[in-house]
Parts: structure tokens; sequence; C-alpha cells
């Protein structure tokens, strides 16, 4: 691999091009017939470049004259040609290595073309200023999804080189492109944007076939419409295929979701033998081997407009019926070993949708579980997996893993610490009145280990969260014992399933008073400026065995699950706290209430603050304060 430096000098004025490269081996390759030529220039090999040059504004590298390839070509432009390319920060030296994809025509999700000569590579780039960038082209039998080693190379765009300025970002919030990739802290437990905003998820997990979609191409069988968004679809959004139409009410749906407040959806690209049976990137539910170029890229402006819109993308990569999916249909694999077709579907998957910046990654929902098929992934396939994933995703985004409820400690605790690459733990948890005890067995587990996961509850039991004509009490039990249950113990935020309803779910108008009450807290813990990244869970500074605290030397947020008056051990030093109370409930005041302020105690004494409604409340309520405000701005 070049450094940055080399490849700068290569492209300096007067110096003969590319003499670092012309050393590279010279060989024939499958793709263009006749002698060998020295790697080129990025012009002179036809390499184009598409997007606005700015930092956090993922662009495409385009080779428009490559090797000809059809999806069912004798050729597979999937698995027989390995396209990857470095992108240098000349100032630092910093490198992003990144795979890359076939596109057809470059225009697939308008086209529908199966057939092409461009091949792409998608980059997001950290910072402004001078990117160098260097494309390795391979050819040969498997070689996607074999050593890097492997390979003959295609003439002229092996070893090619090039370089792009960036200018810094124009966008504002809630575009993403604002606020950079969502990455791993290390030693937090949450992610965080590059902009050094934190951010708290508030997401919708239903459906869990949300791209089971009848608008995208190859699609028939998708059981989605949502026809009831197309209105939410507005001038200028994202359109793709024959039919001006076809975009409408997915782009809708989008629109409603980050119009509430919610920041994640939950997406699987793949549910094949699941519980939709809907959902594939391929050209036909049964063919691993070649991919469905327009849908895919149908698939790519729908998360472009969800970046575009504040929204990110958890996607989840398979379920438990589907687990051993790859090595069941993988001739000579055995089930329980790693499968070629398992590696290609990492690729695409990377190549064509790491350069997102609001993306969560997830190797699979209820993993480990012996369903119905017998089948079940094990602890070696699981650290395998996560080791073969996190060296292809470039970024440093989070690497999630969800299991069944009962399937925690069985599945988590050989993923600790070093022995795996595992960032983030997806919860289900079935009785709700455990989030809060959960999250904190997770949380713990996992510092304790030398690594700080970001937990996060995605699925809670039962029915899940019902729609708002059918939930008792307005959500109560969804908002105490899951949302703050979730957020005093340490978690990196929610996502609302509805078990019951989850595979037909077309209107997301119908949870609207559970989207409110999350953006209620979001709201509050951004207007009172409250650092949740810098707090700690610290249930007892907080007397009564349903109450919860989160707590750092400046600041104390206290949830009273039944309201009443809190008694607290505040922080050191003494002095005197203020503070107040907020009701939680939607139609409550957004501001706080109650103006408190007591004199601190020495350490182990503690306080009383007095509801402003009086003992008799049943509400849950939460009091925050502090001996000064917290500097740091709201969160995202």
């Amino acid at each position: 691999m070049w450094r940055a430096n080399e490849v700068a000098n290569a492209m300096a004025p007067g110096r003969p091009l590319l003499e670092a490269a012309a050393a590279a081996a010279v060989v024939v390759t499958t793709a263009i017939a006749g002698a060998a030529a020295a790697p080129t220039t990025a012009a002179a090999a036809g390499i184009r470049t598409l997007g606005e040059l700015r930092q956090w504004h993922p662009i495409s590298v385009d080779i428009t004259d490559g090797p000809a390839a059809s999806e069912d070509g004798a050729d597979n432009p999937f698995l027989d040609y390995r396209l990857g390319a470095t992108f240098i920060d000349v100032a630092t030296d910093r490198t992003v290595s990144t795979p890359c994809f076939w596109a057809a025509d470059g225009d697939a999700a308008r086209t529908g073309a199966t057939t092409g000569t461009v091949w792409r590579c998608r980059f997001t780039p950290p910072t402004a200023g001078e990117w160098a960038y260097l494309l390795d082209f391979k050819a040969g039998e498997r070689v996607a999804v074999t050593p890097a080693t492997a390979g003959t190379p295609v003439r002229p765009w092996d070893g090619v080189t090039g370089s792009i300025t960036v200018l810094p970002t124009d966008k504002q919030w809630p575009d993403l492109r604002a606020q950079g990739k969502l990455l791993v802290a290390p030693g937090s437990r949450y992610l965080r944007w590059e902009s050094g905003e934190w951010y708290l998820k508030h997401g919708s997990d239903s459906p869990e076939n949300f791209l089971g979609y009848r608008g995208f191409d190859g699609s028939a069988d998708g059981r989605h419409a949502y026809a009831a968004h197309e209105v939410d679809w507005v001038e200028g959004d994202p359109t793709w295929g024959v039919s001006a139409n076809a975009s409408k009410g997915i782009v809708g749906a989008v629109n409603y979701l980050a119009s509430v407040g919610v920041s994640s959806i939950y997406a699987m690209p793949m549910t094949v033998d699941g519980d939709s049976k809907d959902t594939w990137p391929w050209t036909s539910k049964r063919e691993m081997w070649r991919y469905d170029v327009s849908k895919l890229a149908q698939w790519g402006a729908l998360f472009d407009h969800m970046d575009a819109k504040g929204v990110v993308l958890h996607c989840v990569l398979s379920e438990t019926e589907n687990e051993e999916l790859f090595e069941r249909a993988d001739a000579g694999v055995d089930n329980h070993g790693f499968s070629d077709a398992r590696r290609l579907f990492y690729r695409e998957m990377v190549a064509r949708f790491g350069s997102k910046n609001g993306l969560v990654w997830n190797l699979g929902e209820e993993s480990g579980w012996a369903d119905q098929t017998g089948q079940f992934n094990t602890d070696t396939q699981r650290v395998d997996f996560l080791a073969h994933f996190a060296a292809l995703e470039p970024y440093g985004a989070l690497l999630a893993l969800h299991t069944h409820p009962a399937g925690k400690e069985q599945v988590f605790t050989p993923l600790l610490g070093d022995a795996s690459a595992l960032t983030g733990a997806s919860l289900q948890v079935k009785t709700w009145a455990d989030v809060h005890a959960q999250v904190g067995e997770w949380v713990t587990a996992s510092a304790g280990a030398g690594k700080q996961w970001v937990v996060t509850v995605d699925e809670i039991g039962g029915v899940g969260a019902l729609p708002d004509a059918q939930s008792p009490n307005d959500h109560e039990a969804e908002r105490r014992d899951v949302l703050w249950g979730a957020l005093t113990a340490g978690a990196g935020g929610v996502e609302w399933y509805y078990a019951a309803g989850d595979q037909r779910l077309e209107d997301f108008r119908g949870h609207a008073r559970l989207w409110a009450t999350t953006d209620r807290l979001h709201r509050f813990l951004a207007a009172q400026r409250v650092p949740f990244w810098a707090m700690a869970p610290e249930d007892g500074r907080v007397a009564g065995a349903a109450n919860w605290a989160l707590a750092a030397d400046d600041v104390l947020l206290v949830y009273l699950s039944q309201g009443g008056a809190a008694v607290v051990t505040l922080p050191p030093p003494a002095g005197v706290w203020t503070g107040g109370w907020f009701d939680p409930r939607l139609g409550s005041p957004p501001d706080l209430l109650g103006h408190v302020s007591v004199t601190a105690p020495e350490e182990g004494g503690r306080s009383k603050w007095a509801s402003p409604h009086g003992r008799k409340t049943r509400t849950g309520r939460c009091c925050c304060g502090g001996p000064r405000r917290p500097r740091r701005g709201p969160s995202r």
C-alpha cells in the first residue's frame, strides 16, 4: 500500500507519472485482451467523480468504461472481480480502505440496467483537504472472496491513482452531512457523530421487513406499499424506476418518521426463510451469487435520503431463521463453517452502503437460537463473522448483535472484551420491567471486560408497543419501564417493536403518541443540556427500589417511577443545588416545574426534594439539578 506522500509525489508536476505504480505486477487480465499496460492517471483511465466534494458527503469515484459485465454473465461481476480503493489524507497520512462494486450503467436505480461498464467506489471524506486515492482491481475465479493477494490485475485500472480536493461541509442539522459518521467512541456507552455531538437513539423497529416494499425492482413479493405515506413525499424527494410513484410510499414514510423525532429505522436486507420472506438483495430468492443492481441502487437512494432527513439505518444482516442460510446453501461448507456466499454478502453490503453517515450494523437478530429450523450460529462462527465484517468496514461504525430474550448470557459472554470485534449489544427483553436491570447488566459486564459496549433496547416482549388506540394508559408502561428504564441504566437508546402487527404495519401514524412521548424525552435532555454521555447510573443516590438515577459531578437526574418526593444523596461537593421537576407525560408543560433549591450536606447525607404536585401523584416524574448547569450543548 502506498503512503499518502508517495501518492502525492507521484502526482507532482514534472515528475515522471506514477513511477512507484509502474513497479506493480504487469499481466494480462481476463477482462482486457492484449498486452497489459502500466498503471495510468485517473483521467486517462476514464475515472469520474460524482457528488459534492465536501467533508462528510458520500462521493463516488467511477470507472466509466471498465470491463463490460452482466448480472447473469459468464464472468460473474460480483464474484469474479474485486475492486477496492484506498483513500489517503495527504496532510495526515490517514487512510480509508473500502471495497467497491459493479454499478451496471451507473444509473440503475432509474434505468433498471442489468448490464454495463461502470465500477464504483463510494467514499465519505472524514476531513476537508486534499485526498489521494489508489485503485486495486483484480479478476479471477471467486477472487472477491479470496485473499487480497489473489487475482490478476485488471488493466489499465489496477494501480490507478488520482486526487480530489474536499471542501468543508455546507449542510445544517438534521442533514447528517453536517454531522459526519456515527461512530463508536472508545470507552463510552454512547455513539458520537464525527462533529462531536452525542447520539441517543429513538428508533422504529417495526416493520422488521421495512425493505419488503413493492416499489423496489424485483420486489413483487414485498408486503409493503406504505400508501398512507405517499402524501408525505414532497417534490424533490428521490424517485426511481419507470413509475413516477414507485418511491413515494417508503420515502414518505421516512419523511413522516423524521418529522416526529424518530432517528433510527430497523431494516433487514435479507428475510429469506424468515418471518416475512419478502426481502433479498439478489436477482432471485435463492440466487446468492448474483445481486440485483437496480434494486440495491434504489435501496441506496433511500438510505441517502434517510441521511438527509437525519435518520440512522439500523441494518440487521440476518434473522434467526436464516442465520445459517449461506452455509446450508453453499455446497461443501459445513453448516457451522463460513460460506463464501456470506463473505460476498458482507462485502456487497459494506461496498454499497458503508458510506452512509448514519449507519449501525447488526450481525443478526436472535443469534444462536435453535428455532424450528434447528440451525444456529456457534460461538466460533460469531467470532469469525464479526472479525471478517470489522475488517471490511472502513470507518468504525457500531457492530452489534441481537439475541433471543433467554440467550444473552450464552451468546454475549463469549464475545466480551477482546474476544471478539463486537461493539454493541442489541437487547430483546421479554418482561418490560426488567429493562433497567438487563441494560445495567451488559453495560457493567462489557466495561468490566475491558471494552465498553453500546447497549440498546431494540425489542420488547409480549405484544410489543401497541398502536395508540390500543395502548392502555397512553403508553405509560413503555414510557416508565422501557424508555426511562433504559436511559437511567446507561442505554444508548431504544427502538419500538410492535409484535402484534409487525409484518403488516403500513401507517406509522398509528404510533404517533409513542413517537411524541419518546421525542419529549429527547427534547427535555437537549433543552436542559443534560450531559447523559458524561453521567453514570447511580441508583443508590435515590431512595426507593423503583427509582433510578444518572449522576455526574455537577448534575443529577432522578426518575421516580411512581412520582412523589425524591430523597437523594447528592454528589460532592457540599453546597446549594438548584433544579426542577419534569413531567414525562404528553400534554404536560415542556419545561421544568417546581423550582428546587437545596443545600447538599456532606457526602453520605440525604436531601429531600418535594414534588410540586405533592405525595399523592402516582405518575412517573423526574427531577434534574446541579450546582451549576452543564456547559456542553444539546445532543442529537
